[in-house]
């Protein structure tokens, strides 16, 4: 919190929309119009800016959220969840009515599809109140999710010194916008998925689009599913990562985790390679269980994982800093 006007440090401020999801797996087929279909699980989970925020804290970041948050249960819920991880709400925006941002994920045939319902309105109004909460703050990254109008946004975070990192949503008119690069040559770090870096650039390999990205930011990292992704930045080369076997569950949230495993791993000073190895690691536990933030690894889990690779995570308090 705010300390007599003294801006207050973080490690991570994570900005964008907090989910209520809806999650169900096991289904034997998709509904047909006018049919019901019984599916063998399902579960209900924080989504959006929700699962990057937890996921970070987890792996001991100090993590702020700024988002809007509706009066209503639903809402209230995730807030909660979110103190409850240690997730700083001070920041958020309240909306003074019930306000639930839903979104139903189904997981058929080993991928998944959404349908979402999320206020544009309450979106214009959060970028409103982030440009003023940003003077207050002293994040050393903030994490965006690239949205039309955002720019400005994207502008005033780099002019107040701290690093930048974004991701972006399937949308195919924004993914083709002019605006998008734009916001994206404000960035330190840019993490799209395949599917979306291909539209962006053009290009058809995942390759192309990584080499045609870097022009625009310093780190690219695109990810691809079970088939890991490719990154670049000022130090490596395209390379090539695997992504690690593991049983899935359910892929909900999996690029979040794997974007607050490659945030944790920078801010504890190691490169990009080695930051990838951790957001690897969190996206393969992620998707193991219902929901984006349900198995999101622990600092102790990941550190068992990282002893390998010769460097551990301390959680922010016992960094000193």
């Amino acid at each position: 919190m705010e300390d007599d006007g003294v801006p207050v440090k973080f490690d991570l401020v994570v900005h964008g929309i907090c989910f209520a999801d809806l999650i169900y797996s096991e289904i034997p087929h998709l509904p047909e119009p006018g049919e019901e279909v019984f599916c063998g699980d399902f579960g209900f989970s924080g989504g959006g800016a929700f699962i990057t925020a937890v996921a970070a804290a987890r792996l001991g970041l100090k993590v702020a959220i700024v988002a809007p948050f509706g009066s209503g249960a639903l809402e209230q819920v995730l807030k909660r969840w979110l103190d409850d991880e240690g997730v700083d709400t001070t920041w958020t925006y309240d909306v003074p009515e019930p306000r639930p941002y839903v979104t139903v994920a189904m997981n058929h045939g080993g991928d998944r599809g959404f349908l979402t319902y999320v206020s544009s309105e309450d979106e214009d109004r959060l970028m409103e109140h982030s440009l003023g909460v940003f003077d207050r703050l002293v994040p050393r990254w903030v994490h965006l999710g690239a949205r039309p109008g955002g720019l400005a946004l994207a502008r005033r975070i780099k002019a107040l010194g701290g690093q930048l990192s974004l991701d972006v949503g399937w949308n195919p008119s924004w993914l083709r916008d002019p605006e998008l690069l734009e916001i994206v040559q404000c960035a330190d770090l840019f993490l799209p998925n395949r599917s979306e870096a291909q539209l962006m650039t053009n290009t058809s390999t995942i390759e192309a689009a990584v080499e045609r990205l870097s022009l625009y930011t310093g780190r690219v990292v695109v990810t691809d599913g079970e088939r890991g992704g490719a990154f670049k930045d000022e130090v490596h080369p395209l390379r090539r990562f695997e992504a690690d076997p593991a049983p899935i569950k359910d892929t909900t949230g999996a690029g979040d985790n794997f974007t607050a495993g490659v945030l944790a791993g920078l801010i504890h000073g190691v490169d990009l390679d080695q930051a990838v190895k951790l957001g690897s690691f969190c996206g393969r536990e992620s998707v193991q269980a219902l929901g984006g933030s349900t198995n999101s690894p622990t600092w102790m889990q990941a550190n068992a994982y990282l002893r390998s690779y010769g460097w551990q995570l301390t959680p922010w308090r016992d960094r000193g800093d």
